[in-house]
């Protein structure tokens, strides 16, 4: 929601219009539908030490923390959760859940952090990649899709992020627009090697990251028995739009 208030009164009805071009025309440039290619899945948040000594072992408890952390965030809110539930859900004493979390607004902070790290770890993957523009914005999708919906995730959602203070929240809101912004760098790239509609990048760029995550509710009202194939129908009005490709 944040990006709208960047748009000034004067463009809000254009904003409006290239929105709904994006998601009645879609954002493919070429003839027919836009087929979805094979996406190797791998585990885009481990960033493990090596070895095994005690500073690992410190992250990988922490990491465990902020997964549950989110996902009882996401599920109750910030209010809703308390910090001796996530420890009783972990099956781990109070004291040692306190050694490595100070208090709820910073498990929230981090659980944001989280977040961040991983999207953009598969942006980076995705960057690295000969694709084209639109192949990385739609693996991109569909890989944070997987993390999301894999043991590793959820990711956070940003529904609770009212709750941190004025400081830490533009903090983390910088740091959500600079990942929003590769978004937009993937889709620059597609216009220009033909992958891609001549469309308003800010625009498209903010939706797509809407529609990443608002993704995370999307097992509350339907059923994802294969992750790929549900991601692939999710994130199909973007590529394809809404009207025949004829």
């Amino acid at each position: 929601f944040s990006w709208l208030h960047k748009i000034p009164p004067s463009l809000v009805e254009a904003t409006a219009r290239q929105a709904v071009d994006i998601l009645v025309h879609g954002l493919y440039a070429k003839k027919g539908d836009y087929e979805a290619k094979e996406v190797v899945f791998d585990d885009a948040g481990d960033q493990s030490l090596e070895g095994f000594n005690r500073q690992q072992q410190n992250r990988l408890k922490q990491d465990a923390f902020y997964k549950t952390g989110t996902w009882l965030f996401n599920k109750q809110g910030f209010d809703g959760t308390s910090l001796d539930q996530i420890a009783e859900q972990l099956n781990v004493s109070k004291g040692a859940f306190y050694y490595h979390i100070r208090n709820k607004e910073d498990l929230l902070f981090n659980c944001y952090s989280r977040s961040i790290d991983i999207i953009q770890n598969i942006q980076q993957q995705a960057a690295l990649s000969d694709s084209s523009g639109l192949e990385k914005v739609e693996q991109t999708c569909r890989r944070i899709f997987y993390f999301q919906n894999s043991d590793e995730g959820p990711l956070i959602r940003y529904s609770s992020i009212t709750a941190l203070p004025m400081a830490r929240r533009r903090e983390i809101l910088k740091r959500t627009d600079t990942n929003n912004e590769q978004f937009g760098n993937f889709l620059r790239e597609g216009i220009t090697d033909g992958s891609v509609r001549a469309i308003e990048p800010f625009v498209a760029q903010n939706m797509v990251a809407g529609a990443v995550n608002a993704a995370m509710e999307l097992s509350l009202w339907r059923r994802v028995d294969n992750v790929d194939a549900a991601a692939i129908d999710y994130f199909d009005i973007f590529l394809n739009g809404l009207l025949p490709r004829t």
